[in-house]
């Protein structure tokens, strides 16, 4: 917690790995923990419980590049370059070569891969 509000920890101890996993065609995973739901929830008023609970991160596959501009970002002519064979007549490439330009403009739009962590007391209902 810091300034009372709930954070994932960045220790990579504090990490629970699933007891069980599966999936199903195409694209759908799911994932088991042996935490009780109290644990997982966090703040019982016993003392084995009233920790802060644990999140649940969703990321994206971080070997995966993903290219592209954030929402609102201004765009230019440029966005053909990625693809074309050569440098377009009159494309100043201020002293790179084509490929150096290419991999340039890549760099500059390639996006980071997301991770949302979400407190499980979203998901789960104390009963």
């Amino acid at each position: 917690m810091v300034n009372g509000v709930l954070t994932p920890s960045t220790d990579p101890a504090d990490e629970e790995h699933p007891a069980f996993r599966g999936s199903l065609e195409p694209d759908v995973s799911f994932f088991g923990f042996d935490l009780a739901v109290s644990t997982v929830v966090g703040g019982g008023q016993d003392a084995a419980h009233a920790g802060p609970g644990y999140f649940i991160v969703i990321q994206e596959q971080p070997t995966e590049p993903r290219f592209g501009l954030d929402v609102g970002t201004p765009t230019g002519s440029e966005t053909h370059l990625l693809v074309a064979a050569g440098p377009p007549a009159g494309l100043p490439l201020g002293g790179l070569t084509w490929a150096a330009m290419q991999r340039t403009w890549r760099a500059s739009r390639r996006q980071q891969p997301v991770r949302v962590a979400i407190h499980a007391s979203q998901f789960v209902a104390r009963s």
